[in-house]
């Protein structure tokens, strides 16, 4: 109970600092500014046709690779002073101990990933206010943009995933494999950062993760994606029916979660037996 009180505090430390800080006040912004671009043609559309649109647009954004990039690009600027250590690290660790102190680290970076998530999905429902019914059905207006227009501006409506996932199936993996992308790019800058001694050798580990899709945008979506984890949250890359080569959807669950631990580990074995200092590039 004492380690996981001392966690709490250690995690409460990092809400408050990233609260005030200005670069996480820049990528809310930022967030807003995708949200906007993408629900304004939505909003637009049920204007001209006279009808609602249902609230599930998420996962329609995250089968685009404009889409990937700009959730996970927002997730680099979230974590980019991973892992954390600053003139205040000392006496954090030396109070708490390096257990209580990791710990804590890793409760903020599945909360801070959690909350970027839900960010577009509050967002999304902001600019589309007057405009959005909830219901359990995808509803009319997403319905007929995935038979009649295949690029609708900002995103594709794609049909796959209206006639194959339910909206709380498709809201869930798209949303959970969102947030487990945040949190291995987190770990990717935590952990090669602490390698490395250098903050930015993490940042351009993490950046080269999450651009390594745009290898999959130019050879088209129906390459085999499965070696590129950075496209993981497109929902039609994976097979709920065993008929066809398409992986199943466990896949990216299995894999991304072991990379997860496999560097959770790795960095604590770091944290335990290096010296605590706070070298200049992680300040």
């Amino acid at each position: 109970m004492k380690i996981l009180k001392k966690s709490l505090l250690i995690f409460k430390i990092n809400m408050r600092r990233c609260i005030t800080d200005k670069r996480i006040i820049a990528l809310i912004l930022y967030q807003v500014m995708v949200a906007y671009t993408v629900a304004k043609p939505f909003g637009n559309f049920c204007s001209k046709v006279g009808f609602r649109t249902s609230p599930y647009i998420y996962p329609f954004f995250t089968c685009e690779f404009q889409g990937i990039i700009q959730v996970l690009t927002g997730a680099i600027i979230l974590f980019m002073d991973a892992p954390f250590i600053n003139n205040l690290t000392y006496n954090q660790m030396i109070r708490s101990g390096r257990k209580s102190w990791f710990i804590g680290q890793i409760f903020y970076i599945i909360t801070a990933s959690i909350i970027y998530i839900f960010n577009y999905i509050l967002f999304f429902y902001l600019f589309l206010f007057n405009k959005t019914t909830f219901t359990k059905d995808w509803g009319k207006v997403i319905r007929t943009l995935s038979e009649v227009v295949r690029n609708f501006r900002i995103i594709s409506v794609d049909k796959r995933i209206v006639n194959n996932f339910t909206t709380g199936e498709a809201m869930f993996f798209s949303i959970s494999l969102s947030v487990i992308q945040c949190i291995l790019i987190a770990m990717i800058i935590f952990y090669i950062s602490l390698y490395f001694r250098d903050n930015k050798m993490g940042v351009l580990a993490s950046i080269a993760y999450v651009f390594s899709s745009l290898y999959v945008a130019r050879m088209g979506i129906e390459m085999d994606n499965r070696f590129v984890p950075s496209t993981w949250m497109i929902l039609t890359s994976y097979d709920r029916t065993g008929l066809s080569s398409k992986p199943p959807l466990s896949m990216p669950y299995i894999f991304l979660l072991g990379a997860i631990a496999i560097l959770i580990i790795l960095s604590y074995i770091k944290i335990k037996r290096k010296e605590i200092d706070t070298y200049p590039e992680i300040n």
